[in-house]
């Protein structure tokens, strides 16, 4: 058994905050070094207007902002629930798009926004997170979805 070569892979994550809400903390380089999303992102930040940041004629402004839970404890089957520092990016789950579900079937179903593209590191407890992005109008057809596993933490 002779020397092992072993490579280790850094990869620094980023966080873009603004006004204690933080819009996004991901692995640099981006997700779409696997299929997830583009090297070259704009995260939008502060207090946003359709007008502002959106084509008014065919867009409106998702703002999407929500707090995590001073205190967490993840359940554990068969073992009792742990506290934890934070909370797995898994356990908040949501997604914006387009979703139709008819006989067990779905119809038509398409992200336009997800929020493993905002946070794929975790979420801190008792902090604040934001999307703020331009989406198509198209009246009721678009919907947000969340887990259910999400703590309650909407506001």
């Amino acid at each position: 058994d002779g020397p092992k070569n072993e490579r280790v892979q850094l990869r620094p994550v980023y966080t873009l905050a603004m006004d204690n809400v933080t819009y996004r903390k991901v692995l640099w380089p981006s997700p779409a070094s696997y299929g997830m999303g583009g090297d070259n992102q704009t995260t939008n930040m502060g207090s946003c207007t359709v007008g502002a940041l959106c084509d008014e004629q065919t867009q409106d402004l998702f703002n999407l902002e929500f707090r995590t839970p001073a205190e967490y404890q993840e359940l554990l089957h068969p073992f009792p629930a742990m506290p934890r520092a934070m909370i797995n990016d898994g356990q908040i789950y949501w997604n914006f798009g387009y979703t139709e579900y008819e006989d067990n079937d779905w119809e038509r179903y398409q992200y336009l926004l997800r929020g493993s593209d905002y946070n794929n590191r975790g979420y801190d407890l008792d902090s604040s997170y934001g999307v703020i992005e331009c989406v198509p109008k198209d009246d009721c057809d678009l919907s947000l979805n969340m887990t259910p596993s999400l703590p309650s933490i909407v506001e």
